[in-house]
């Protein structure tokens, strides 16, 4: 079985392009990410996912820090 094979069984596509335009479709501008950051810990979290959020955004006056 090739790769792209492999691949193509793995990847929901749908899935994949409905989670892309969601993405796209939040308001995430440079310095006021906190909706885009809410979004992903929501996804993350339904996959019993954890994150952690450093203090980048209070040092820099945003409203988001960075996510790991």
């Amino acid at each position: 079985m090739g790769k792209g094979v492999f691949l193509e069984q793995m990847v929901n596509k749908e899935r994949l392009i409905n989670s892309f335009i969601k993405m796209a479709q939040t308001p995430s501008v440079s310095g006021a990410e906190e909706r885009m950051r809410e979004l992903l810990y929501s996804e993350f979290n339904k996959l019993g996912l954890k994150m952690l959020e450093d203090d980048a955004g209070k040092r820099l006056g945003t409203n988001s820090g960075n996510l790991f």
